[in-house]
């Protein structure tokens, strides 16, 4: 009976130290990736290393995929005059036996030869438990955006950019006056703000990686915007420049000959060519001028005697 009682708290002695409790897990996991975090932003390669699996994927704010060869031997600590920092927020967990899953953002300060900024980056990583212990598998970062400064422009130039743009058959935009700013309305939504990033460039606050840029023709006068999203454009028209390329198009090809036509027959037609003239028939010729010029000359000075 003894035997079998040792037996069995050997057993159980086993289960529980291959299965720490959850809440352990928990801790572990939390604080292995503050230290992830700490070490990308300090450079720190080994402690990347040694939470990393053989076989993880990383995918960065740039959407670039990297293996944990790709991290280890490509971070560094930042030069003289460089400090960065990173601290995690929103952290959450979800754990499934040996699988966790992980979402947090890290605020970043970055302090670089005397200036000061700051960025968010939001992450989910996955970590799963081999022998005891947990080590990251999976990880994907996002860069998060802010609004950026806007700049007051004077009325003026906000008028300027009243007007209704279509980029397309049943795509309308109506840039409009609100107070002392602008408002933008699709079609029959909701209107939305406007704010001056800068002269010419316009968002809304809420989307920054919305820009509108306005473009102009040569005389200053704004022809339409494009929607530029993540530098990938979408053009919309001023309903003016849009009228004239309507009537342009409705000029048609005929039209279009007939003008060509009109303006060929504007250009002076060229002097027809001769063919070259032998120097003693030249010469006869210039003799055969002058005579007929003597003549009317001699009859005019009769009439007058």
């Amino acid at each position: 009976m003894r035997s079998l009682l040792s037996c069995f708290l050997l057993a159980a002695t086993t289960v529980s130290i291959a299965q720490p409790p959850h809440d352990d897990d928990a801790a572990v996991i939390e604080r292995q990736s503050k230290k992830f975090s700490d070490a990308s932003a300090s450079g720190d390669a080994k402690t990347l290393e040694k939470y990393l699996d053989d076989a993880v994927v990383l995918m960065n704010e740039g959407g670039e995929i990297a293996s944990k060869h790709d991290i280890v031997t490509g971070t560094t600590p930042p030069p003289a005059g460089v400090h960065n920092t990173l601290v995690q927020t929103d952290f959450t967990m979800h754990i499934e036996r040996d699988v966790a899953v992980t979402s947090f953002t890290d605020n970043g300060t970055f302090n670089a030869y005397g200036q000061t900024y700051h960025g968010r980056f939001r992450s989910i990583e996955v970590w799963r438990r081999k022998q005891g212990r947990w080590l990251m598998i999976s990880s994907q970062t996002l860069a998060a955006s802010d609004d950026p400064p806007a700049r007051r422009l004077p009325a003026a130039e906000l008028d300027q950019y009243v007007g209704t743009y279509s980029a397309g058959p049943g795509l309308a935009v109506r840039i409009s006056r609100d107070g002392d700013g602008l408002v933008s309305t699709t079609n029959d939504g909701k209107p939305a703000e406007l704010r001056a990033e800068m002269r010419d460039v316009l968002f809304t606050p809420g989307q920054p990686r919305l820009r509108r840029v306005f473009e102009r023709d040569t005389d200053g006068r704004i022809t339409g915007f494009v929607s530029r999203r993540e530098g990938r454009d979408c053009a919309a028209l001023h309903a003016q420049r849009l009228k004239w390329r309507s009537l342009r198009n409705r000029a048609g090809v005929a039209s279009a000959r007939r003008f060509r036509c009109l303006a060929l027959r504007r250009l002076p037609r060229p002097a027809p060519m001769l063919p070259p003239v032998s120097a003693p028939r030249a010469e006869a010729t210039r003799r055969r001028t002058a005579r007929r010029a003597r003549r009317p000359n001699a009859t005019r000075s009769a009439a007058a005697t």
